[in-house]
Order: C-alpha cells, then structure tokens, then sequence
C-alpha cells in the first residue's frame, strides 16, 4: 500500500501480510478524493479505519 496523494504522496504504508482486513485500493482511494474533490477544506470522518490508508490520505 502507498499513499497516493498530498504531502506523503509515495509513501509505504506496512500492513501485515496475514490480516484478515482488506485494504482500499490506490485506484478506489485516488477515485474518491477525485470525486470528493480537495480534503483541506471538509471534515472527513473514517469510521471503519481497519488499515487508517484513506484517513493517512486525507490528513496529508
């Protein structure tokens, strides 16, 4: 998993490989934040953070 936008756009995020949590996409995270527009400017509230990838993206 990667960031795919913002500050820390490139990053490595570590996930363990024998989760049973399946991660968001890059395409589904990058396919949201083009759809919701810019972050910087809207309270974002990630209920279900198993992995925290899109709550990372959106705070960057």
């Amino acid at each position: 998993m990667r960031v795919s936008g913002g500050e820390a756009k490139g990053r490595t995020l570590k996930f363990p490989s024998r989760s049973t949590q399946r991660p968001t996409t890059d395409f589904l995270r990058e396919t949201l934040f083009n759809v919701l527009g810019s972050p910087a400017d809207q309270v974002f509230l990630d209920l279900y953070a198993g992995s925290g990838s899109v709550g990372l993206e959106t705070g960057t």
